[in-house]
């Protein structure tokens, strides 16, 4: 599903020479539950950024369903992003001026889904998420866990086979933050490869496996007991 082969990612602005990834490899199997954690700076953004075809590796290859993604021209690379992973993020990241519908279907506009079938997915998506009687609501009008369950609409809205997610229950206290977690461990059963990037040790009983970086090196990667019973 996901493969990364000896990937390095320098950021260098001529003054400054930052290696925030010295040669991962990591291979993510098709319907993983994945945890990538380590401290500030380790390099767990960087590496979620790279799999998400958000970022350029300085060198190594990144391959998705066996393509090597970052040698595809810039507009074949946004249609695999669009169309093959979602994003959660901490921030939710919900426009303040749609209803919970609209900010779930805006992937279907940049996707090219037909206009009527744009309403029609978003509110299967936001169903998903126990929030179909929420979709014509603001997301002002809304508590921190249902944007962030609006967000994780919109990130299955096109049918991705792989979810990321950044620190996704950052923003949330303890009850919302295991209610998302809940949501996620829910789309994991469904089949779906997730990534979480987190602090949070809410996520360690949900998830298969757990990447340890430090200093931009996969230094553990372990396989603790699952925990799939939480999904019902």
């Amino acid at each position: 599903m996901i493969d990364l082969r000896d990937v390095r990612k320098i950021y260098d602005t001529g003054r400054v020479r930052v290696d925030a990834l010295r040669g991962v490899t990591l291979t993510i199997g098709t319907g993983e539950f994945l945890e990538i954690k380590g401290p500030s700076g380790s390099g767990k953004s960087t590496l979620l950024n790279l799999i998400g075809l958000l970022d350029e590796p300085t060198s190594g290859r990144v391959i998705l369903n066996g393509e090597d993604v970052h040698a595809l021209p810039d507009r074949a690379k946004a249609l695999r992003r669009n169309r093959a992973i979602g994003f959660v993020f901490q921030r939710f990241n919900l426009i303040p001026q749609m209803t919970a519908w609209k900010n779930v279907a805006l992937p279907c506009s940049y996707g090219g889904i037909r206009r009527r079938e744009r309403k029609a997915r978003a509110m299967a998506a936001l169903a998903c998420v126990g929030l179909a009687d929420r979709a014509l609501h603001l997301p002002a009008e809304l508590s921190g866990g249902e944007e962030q369950r609006v967000a994780i609409a919109r990130a299955l809205v096109m049918h991705p086979t792989v979810i990321l997610a950044d620190e996704p229950t950052g923003n949330l206290d303890s009850a919302s933050g295991r209610e998302i977690l809940v949501q996620f461990a829910a789309v994991h059963a469904e089949g779906k490869t997730i990534v979480i990037v987190t602090h949070d040790p809410l996520v360690d009983p949900y998830v298969q496996r757990r990447i340890h970086l430090r200093d931009g090196q996969i230094i553990d990667d372990e396989f603790p007991a699952t925990a799939d019973h939480i999904a019902g």
